[in-house]
């Protein structure tokens, strides 16, 4: 089974579970999927990103400049670590 496949199940299963249409899941717990969710989309981001470093090494690609949000960079990570740094 191919890394995309295995990341989209991950993706969707935990989007279903933040969903907790049938209200069966407690607040922390669709924290945690919401966390299992975003940490999803960005390991599948991360992987495209070194796939792409491939391509650019290669000469396969090119590369352009993007403005980010340093603030919404800390939210997310603050979001995504609290429960373990809690711990």
């Amino acid at each position: 089974m191919s890394y995309e496949r295995l990341l989209n199940s991950l993706l969707i299963l935990s989007g279903l579970l933040v969903e907790n249409d049938e209200a069966n899941l407690s607040e922390d717990e669709v924290e945690s999927a919401k966390v299992i969710y975003e940490s999803g989309k960005h390991l599948l981001a991360l992987i495209n990103d070194i796939l792409d470093i491939s391509k650019i090494e290669a000469g396969q690609s090119l590369v352009s400049n993007e403005e980010i949000s340093i603030d919404e960079l800390s939210q997310m990570m603050n979001k995504r670590f609290v429960h373990m740094a809690a711990r």
